[in-house]
Order: structure tokens, then C-alpha cells, then sequence
């Protein structure tokens, strides 16, 4: 769906910039405006969902059996981390999250029951492995969203604003 949606907007931007290059070539004013207006309207509509959030905070709840982990994220339009083999959006939290959801003196003895998995990631000088975890439940600004919530070993925010990222298609 995200594919077709893409290739769509990919067709009526390229319609509408051979468009406007016709109404140059024609030297109409408002054929011009016309086609302007078209192209603003064709961005607002397809790319409304996107970039338009980013930088925001908002909420994210993690669940994971009978515990619940509250947390505010960035939403980072350069955050791309999908799991491999499913194409699922990784939400990204620092690492105390998964201690106060679970315990990493227990991991092993509970791994039977708790999916985990090496999620690869690369980031501007840095790359590597993220522990990631399938949760029961992950909502992001009260919706919905990937039950994949992958820890970093580092702090995401300097100040403290956030403790996670977001992006990707988990903007719902």
C-alpha cells in the first residue's frame, strides 16, 4: 500500500512538473498559477501525513506482558528502522525502558516466553545491532502502531526531552 501510495505521488509530481514546464514554455500567467497551485495542492494532499509531524513529542505506551512503560518520543522523519524480514516500523527507546519492562538479569530464563531479535541499524558514524523486543502492545500519540520496540544503549535526547524515536510508517 505504501508502495502504490509512493508511485502515485511519484506519477502526479512528474505530471505536474511537465505541466508547468509546458505553461513556461506557453508564457501564460495563470496557466502558470494554475499549474502552481495544482502541484501545492497535489504535496498537501499526499505528503500531509509525513514530514509534517516531524519534531514533534508524543506519547508512547510499551506493554509487554502484565508490565507498562510510559514514554515520550521524537517523531524524526529520518528514522527509517524497520525490522528485515517482516518490513515492520521499529520504534527506537533507550535502554532503561526495557529495564523497567524487563529485567536483564532475567532475560535468559524468561527468553522462551519474550521474542527477541538483532535489529541492524545505521546512523551518521555509528552502525551496528539493537536488541529488540515484540511487545503486546505499542501506541504512539494514542494510536496504534508496530509492536517492535528496539533499546539503545545510549541516550537518544542530551536534555532529556525524549526517550525514544519514532518515523518511519509509524506515523498512523
Amino acid at each position: 500500500r505504501q508502495q502504490l501510495r509512493q508511485g502515485l505521488l511519484f506519477l502526479g509530481l512528474s505530471l505536474a512538473l511537465g505541466g508547468l514546464a509546458l505553461c513556461l514554455q506557453l508564457r501564460s500567467f495563470w496557466a502558470l498559477v494554475l499549474g502552481a497551485g495544482f502541484l501545492v495542492l497535489l504535496c498537501r494532499l499526499f505528503l500531509r501525513g509525513g514530514m509534517g509531524h516531524a519534531g514533534q513529542l508524543v506519547p508512547v505506551s510499551i506493554t509487554l506482558g502484565n508490565k507498562q512503560v510510559q514514554l515520550t518520543a521524537l517523531r524524526d522523519s529520518g528514522n527509517t528502522l524497520s525490522d528485515p524480514f517482516s518490513g515492520q516500523s521499529v520504534l527506537v527507546a533507550q535502554c532503561h525502558a526495557a529495564e523497567r519492562l524487563l529485567p536483564m538479569t532475567t532475560l535468559r530464563s524468561r527468553a522462551p516466553a519474550v521474542k527477541c531479535r538483532l535489529i541492524p541499524y545505521r546512523a551518521v558514524g555509528a552502525g551496528g545491532l539493537l536488541l529488540a523486543v515484540q511487545c503486546d502492545r505499542v501506541t504512539i500519540g494514542g494510536r496504534p502502531a508496530g509492536s517492535l520496540v528496539a533499546f539503545a544503549p545510549d541516550r537518544l535526547s542530551a536534555a532529556g526531552e525524549y526517550e525514544a524515536l519514532t518515523g518511519g510508517g509509524q506515523y498512523a
